[in-house]
């Protein structure tokens, strides 16, 4: 016995999902929107994007990280096709968000910082799972 299904929706269907999956641009730009946020947002609750407190600054004034606004509004992203990339092009972002050695001599110690939602190498989870709640959003508007 055989049985020939011909359904022209489903074909069209699939067709549309392979379309739209083929070009990720505009879900890509949402993301790098999100991990921007997320970054901003650190620095304005002064949290890691998993929710631990930073070590505060011994500072006259102000708010850890934040003295001119330069580094918390640093960062952008560039989204492609099937990637985005978001960072910052200052220097010493790196040393304040992980943390280590700093200083003429190397003699002040800074304590991490986590701003962007990247952790011991991993998005957060929260990250996570908004970036496959987005992904598969506009898949199933395909």
């Amino acid at each position: 016995m055989q049985i020939l299904i011909d359904d022209q929706e489903l074909k069209d269907a699939l067709k549309r999902l392979a379309e739209h999956a083929s070009d990720l641009t505009p879900v890509m730009q949402e993301i790098g929107n999100l991990l921007q946020n997320e970054t901003e947002l650190s620095f304005e609750r002064q949290r890691s994007p998993a929710g631990r407190p930073w070590t505060p600054a011994k500072k006259k004034r102000g708010l850890t990280l934040i003295d001119s606004g330069r580094l918390s509004h640093s960062f952008g992203y560039d989204a492609a096709k099937d990637s985005v990339a978001m960072g910052t092009n200052l220097v010493y972002a790196p040393i304040h968000h992980f943390g280590g050695r700093a200083g003429r001599g190397k003699r002040t110690v800074l304590p991490a910082r986590p701003f962007m939602p990247v952790e011991d190498g991993s998005l957060t989870d929260a990250t996570k799972e908004a970036i496959l709640e987005m992904m598969a959003d506009y898949l199933a508007g395909s």
